[in-house]
């Protein structure tokens, strides 16, 4: 009798030393300690603001055209959602790859096949998903008001907001991160998932036969190929995990009243 679907996944989980942020995680407890003063603040700031009018109503707007409170309240449950859906995905990539067709003997898509590249696929949109969720964070935090923000353009401008930043570990961790990294999601080993998903399953196309050729059907190229993508988007998800960490660590010791003057 086969296992569950839902307690296998679990089980890889755990056999992955992956991480799901529940809801008595220590992320939660640190997430409100490290935002405490900034909540606080943008409490004052809304009361102020909105004393003889009524609040955006959630029910009419998106929850990043309310006000800033209600927002950094929206990131505290969005971040470890996100963590969590892209930690599924991975333990479900993993379920399905023992299934995948084996391409030392041809290259025919079967469900397996398609439910592995969806969830690969899936995790990196995830990933940079969250990037922008932790990039949307300090921009709140640090009164950036950078209206097309992402982890780029966040951390080119926090220097120029708080002194001395340059000697935060937290934030020289989040730079390497940007430096060395990033470009996985959007370019190298993302984009590649994405082009799997969406054009390698249709057949006959001249992206199809380009593929074919590329990874030497009759060789494990492409098999090496799976299990690589799969990997970097494990180390991706533990990326994610410190990444929280850092922007909470640095939000903790370098937010300070005056920045919303």
């Amino acid at each position: 009798m086969k296992v569950g679907f839902e307690k296998r996944i679990f089980e890889i989980i755990k056999e992955k030393d992956l991480e799901l942020l529940h809801s008595s995680h220590p992320f939660i407890q640190k997430f409100h300690f490290s935002t405490s003063k900034l909540r606080d603040l943008l409490v004052e700031l809304e009361n102020k603001r909105y004393s003889d009018k009524p609040r955006p109503r959630l029910s009419e707007n998106h929850p990043f055209n309310v006000t800033l409170k209600y927002q950094l309240d929206y990131l505290g449950t969005d971040i470890p959602q996100i963590a969590n859906q892209y930690c599924i995905a991975i333990a479900s990539a993993y379920y399905f790859l023992p299934n995948t067709s084996d391409t030392k003997t041809g290259y025919f898509y079967s469900r397996p096949d398609l439910l592995f590249w969806y969830n690969v696929d899936f995790g990196f949109r995830l990933a940079s998903s969250g990037w922008d969720r932790i990039s949307y964070l300090l921009n709140i935090a640090f009164n950036l008001k950078i209206k097309k923000y992402n982890l780029l353009n966040v951390l080119k401008s926090l220097p120029k907001n708080v002194d001395n930043l340059e000697k935060d570990e937290s934030f020289k961790s989040l730079k390497k991160f940007r430096d060395e990294k990033l470009q996985d999601l959007e370019y190298k080993y993302g984009g590649g998932a994405r082009h799997e998903t969406t054009h390698v399953i249709s057949r006959s196309t001249r992206y199809f036969y380009e593929v074919l050729e590329k990874f030497k059907i009759g060789s494990d190229e492409m098999e090496k190929r799976r299990v690589e993508e799969l990997q970097i988007l494990e180390d991706h998800h533990k990326f994610y995990i410190k990444g929280i960490q850092d922007s909470l660590e640095l939000i903790k010791s370098n937010f300070f009243r005056k920045l919303f003057k």
